[in-house]
């Protein structure tokens, strides 16, 4: 059974990977040549096709609550409700792994901090200026490097990696195995691999509802701020 994706945002992306872990090595997975980075993600899980974007066949989402659920009630229906919707990565490569070791060899406590968001939600869903100093007095606190994942130009002084290849990414970010920051692609990607997380997030409204894009787990923490 071939499927994609409507929209190409790595948390988008990252939610066919429930699918893949509830019918595991029984999917093939559609990406357009623009998103072939992606393709890692399915290491493991899923065959990958890369085709034209009009041949792509959308997963179908149906009734309300978390994305990756209305994807799973397609296939399982009301069972879908008491089923994991986590994503799942298991990407792994000797030279990416060998590549983050090295990078945090001389960075005690490592923890993954992404305060910004995609440009067209970071009105919405880029962290507050205070709560970002919250995160680095936690950290502070905690004796943890903080290390800066963004695309942006801002500077922090502090290690900032931009625009790091995505296989890299996953590694880094399963060494690390801790995450502060927004409700984004990176949130998405430390459930996939496991980490524990702390997400700090809008309080729900017309262009954010927590119900569709968080996750329940021990391992994670949310945290809201109030609108203005």
């Amino acid at each position: 059974m071939k499927l994609g994706s409507k929209t190409s945002g790595l948390g988008d992306i990252l939610l066919l990977t429930a699918l893949c872990r509830a019918l595991p090595n029984q999917l093939t997975i559609q990406l357009p040549p623009e998103q072939k980075r992606f393709e890692c993600l399915f290491q493991g899980l899923a065959k990958v096709e890369i085709c034209p974007k009009e041949q792509i066949i959308c997963a179908q989402d149906f009734g309300d609550g978390h994305y990756a659920r209305k994807k799973l009630r397609v296939f399982f229906g009301p069972d879908a409700d008491n089923m994991d919707i986590r994503p799942l990565v298991i990407y792994t490569n000797p030279d990416d792994e060998q590549w983050a070791a090295d990078y945090l060899r001389d960075k005690p406590n490592p923890v993954i901090v992404c305060p910004f968001v995609a440009k067209q939600w970071s009105q919405v869903r880029d962290l507050p200026f205070d709560i970002i100093q919250e995160i680095l007095g936690l950290a502070k606190n905690r004796q943890e490097t903080p290390i800066f994942i963004q695309d942006s130009d801002q500077e922090w002084q502090y290690p900032t990696l931009r625009n790091l290849d995505l296989r890299k990414l996953i590694c880094l970010m399963r060494q690390c195995g801790k995450y502060y920051g927004a409700n984004t692609g990176l949130y998405h990607l430390a459930v996939a691999v496991g980490a524990q997380i702390t997400c700090f997030q809008p309080e729900d409204g017309p262009l954010f509802q927590s119900s569709e894009w968080c996750y329940k787990h021990p391992t994670i923490k949310h945290y809201t701020w109030a609108a203005n």
